[in-house]
């Protein structure tokens, strides 16, 4: 009996750990642009700043910022080049809402190169912003979910 009880109490213990390990495994960064975007983030990306304010059912804007090395950004060949003052708008608006501090905002005062995606279905938005230059080694992802 005494047996029993204490793997009951384990196995209470046990299970929230596992729900909350799995949880985070399952819902990362990474594979959160996959299920709301359809965007493979690679591997080797690695998240060194993120912030979000999400409501109950998802909602809400995200920024994250990920570290990267020399890597083979082929994808980016499909951005836009222009300097662009609706995207401009749109990232200075999510950072406000999120109350980012200044050292992790975007700067524009650099050349940069930028992709944005809309859903027509809910009106979510997704801004990827690239600066080619090797000494900032990030790109940033602004996400407003609707």
């Amino acid at each position: 009996m005494k047996k029993m009880i204490i793997t009951i109490i384990f196995i209470l213990l046990l299970t929230p750990i596992l729900i909350y390990i799995g949880g985070k495994l399952y819902f990362s960064e990474t594979k959160l642009f996959k299920l709301n975007w359809g965007i493979d983030i690679p591997a080797s990306f690695k998240v060194s700043y993120k912030i979000k304010e999400i409501g109950f059912h998802g909602d809400g804007d995200r920024y994250t910022v990920f570290r990267i090395k020399d890597e083979n950004l082929s994808f980016i060949n499909s951005f836009g080049v222009e300097k662009n003052i609706e995207i401009e708008t749109f990232v200075r608006e999510v950072l406000d809402s999120l109350k980012v501090p200044m050292e992790y905002r975007i700067s524009f005062n650099q050349y940069y190169i930028w992709w944005k995606e809309y859903k027509y279905k809910d009106g979510s938005t997704l801004v990827i912003i690239y600066f080619p230059n090797p000494d900032i080694n990030q790109i940033y992802f602004i996400e407003r979910i609707m």
